[in-house]
């Protein structure tokens, strides 16, 4: 599929809708641009999940919920969610 667009007086463009959708583009989210021979490949960079529970951590304090955790915080929550041993989930 090839979508055209327009660069502004800014030499800004906007994002095509198809595109946006394709790829989940949502407002916020980082793009990587990669250069090769004359051509850009557009990239939607999506947060590690290691990166998103610091982020968690740091901006709510829970000292508790780590204390009742331990260091098993998939089982709890199999647990929570009724599930079995982790090959009993599917």
């Amino acid at each position: 599929m090839v979508i055209e667009g327009r660069v502004s007086s800014k030499l800004q463009i906007t994002i095509p809708a198809r595109v946006r959708d394709a790829l989940g583009i949502q407002p916020g989210d980082t793009i990587r641009y990669e250069l090769e021979r004359g051509s850009v490949r557009l990239t939607v960079v999506r947060p590690e999940i290691d990166d998103v529970l610091d982020a968690v951590w740091a901006k709510h304090d829970l000292s508790d919920l780590a204390d009742e955790l331990g260091d098993n915080a998939v089982a709890y929550v199999q647990e929570l969610r009724g599930w079995g041993e982790p090959d009993d989930q599917h």
